[in-house]
């Protein structure tokens, strides 16, 4: 009887190794309807969470938009009822208020904006000597914790028993005051929305509008 060669003793040696890592890797066979199965199931996980995540995004835009209205009503609250301090809340410590120079031009800072604020209000005398009429928000959020708002402002004059520069060419007869528009900027400061600069340009009754800050 004839011994195997090396060569051939050789071969049986690989055919026998492949064979069994052939059968320790061997995996259960999968249907063609359990693949289809398994694919649509890890899709539909994959929309889901992709709808949640924009969901949650949607959701956060609006809660920031209503937060900002909120921001700048609260503004024109504060002013009718006199609120230094409520007022003072609503800006970031470097704010900047610009107004047309005959109210002060910019008002830059927490101290001198409390200063102009206190100067101003006494020269109102009494709250809701001028009533603000802040309409037709449009409020973009630029970033994270940045977002721009502009505003149209009419200002009348429910009290013009005194003299000083809270007067109406009309008089008592003409309580309206001022058509404006504001322009601001806004800062998300520890999780809470500020104004971090706010200006106003006058239409009438002296032009004060130049340009749009943010088109």
């Amino acid at each position: 009887m004839s011994h195997p060669t090396f060569s051939a003793r050789v071969s049986l040696l690989v055919v026998a190794v492949l064979l069994i890592c052939g059968c320790s890797n061997k995996r259960t066979p999968v249907s063609r309807s359990e693949a289809i199965d398994g694919g649509a199931s890890t899709l539909k996980t994959g929309l889901v969470e992709e709808r949640t995540a924009i969901k949650t995004s949607d959701l956060q835009r609006l809660v920031d938009l209503e937060d900002i209205r909120k921001l700048h009503l609260d503004y024109a609250a504060f002013n009718e009822t006199l609120n230094v301090d409520g007022l003072m809340g609503l800006f970031t410590d470097d704010a900047v208020l610009s107004y047309p120079e005959e109210y002060g031009g910019d008002w830059q800072g927490k101290e001198a904006i409390r200063e102009n604020f206190i100067y101003w209000m006494k020269e109102e005398r009494a709250p809701f000597t001028a009533l603000y009429v802040i309409t037709n928000p449009l409020i973009t959020i630029t970033g994270p914790t940045t977002a721009h708002g502009r505003w149209t402002f009419t200002n009348y004059l429910t009290d013009q028993s005194g003299s000083g520069p809270l007067t109406t060419a009309g008089g008592k007869d003409q309580p309206l005051f001022i058509l404006g528009m504001y322009e601001d900027e806004y800062r998300k400061v520890d999780g809470a929305w500020r104004i971090s600069r706010l200006k106003l340009t006058i239409f009438w009754p002296k032009r004060t509008f130049e340009k749009l800050v943010h088109p």
